[in-house]
């Protein structure tokens, strides 16, 4: 099983929740944390530990036009505990994660319309 969450969610207490289930978790970290890199790796991310969890850290950038066709980019940070860099490459993830997001725009946009 793989949990996804958005930065709300980027706590402690909830990745070792999450963790102790035996999912694997990916989700955006809150701008304000800094995790210490370990280990470089080829791909531009990086092993890690948040806690007591090992994690891969993997930079992410997004475009997004709207439909008033005024568009925003910008970065993100995403923390997996799918280390294997080539089992799980980090373009992979950020689509898993992107599609997330989509989603969750959607489920909101149903509940502000209906």
């Amino acid at each position: 099983m793989l949990v996804l969450w958005d930065k709300g969610f980027d706590s402690i207490a909830f990745r070792a929740a999450a963790t102790d289930t035996s999912a694997q978790i990916l989700g955006r970290l809150a701008s304000n944390r800094h995790t210490p890199v370990l280990t470089r790796l080829a791909n531009g991310s990086y092993l890690s530990m948040i806690g007591i969890v090992k994690v891969r850290i993997i930079d992410a950038q997004i475009a997004a036009t709207y439909t008033n066709s005024t568009s925003f980019t910008g970065s993100y940070r995403l923390a997996t505990t799918l280390t294997g860099a080539r089992r799980y490459p980090a373009t992979a993830l950020v689509g898993h994660y992107h599609q997330r997001w989509e989603h969750e725009s959607a489920y909101y946009a149903l509940r502000t319309r209906s």
